[in-house]
């Protein structure tokens, strides 16, 4: 297999000791959990060109599970007439391409990449939740109005903090101590 099939054969082994610890389950439990694993499998690895994997992936999973359920007795050998009966019965999802090819993925806009969210790609954590940048000041507004004093220029300062999310913290400029209290925010 390789490298490239390597994570194949840990999920494998993982499927297998998963196996081994629900071989005494109810068979339908056994059936409802591992048509999970597979669809879940099937819609991450589902793309163009992967039929061929998808299915040993299928053959394998159906061959470890025949095996958990053989070792569930000293009798537990079957026939290919039993398991084939068991197959028809318990029949495991048939692997799906999930994914388009890329060729339509970028026509179609619902697969690019800011489909309804006008700021995905722009920065991380935009979207629904609200942008991930602050709101700009309006530094002509804070600036203009309060020019003259220390005082003044400290509160300018509080209030660029402010509308960046800031807290005032340590010490001001003119040596005052601030302490984690929520910012003021100056009255012009």
């Amino acid at each position: 297999m390789g490298e490239r099939g390597l994570p194949r054969r840990v999920k494998l082994a993982q499927l297998k000791e998963e196996c081994e610890r629900r071989r005494h389950e109810r068979v339908q439990e056994q059936h409802a959990w591992l048509c999970q694993v597979l669809n879940g499998h099937y819609r991450y690895y589902g793309v163009p060109t992967n039929y061929q994997a998808l299915a040993q992936f299928r053959r394998r999973v159906r061959a470890l599970w025949h095996w958990s359920l053989s070792r569930r007795s000293q009798r537990g050998r079957w026939r290919r007439a039993k398991r084939d009966a068991f197959d028809k019965r318990f029949a495991l999802p048939e692997p799906r391409i999930q994914h388009p090819w890329p060729e339509k993925r970028s026509a179609d806009p619902r697969w690019k990449p800011s489909a309804g969210n006008p700021l995905a790609g722009f920065c991380p954590g935009g979207g629904p939740k609200g942008p991930s940048l602050p709101e700009q000041p309006d530094l002509q507004k804070a600036t203009g109005a309060v020019l003259g004093t220390a005082e003044r220029i400290e509160e300018v300062i509080v209030i660029v903090d402010a509308a960046f999310g800031g807290r005032e913290r340590g010490r001001a400029p003119s040596g005052r101590e601030l302490g984690d209290a929520p910012l003021r925010v100056a009255s012009s």
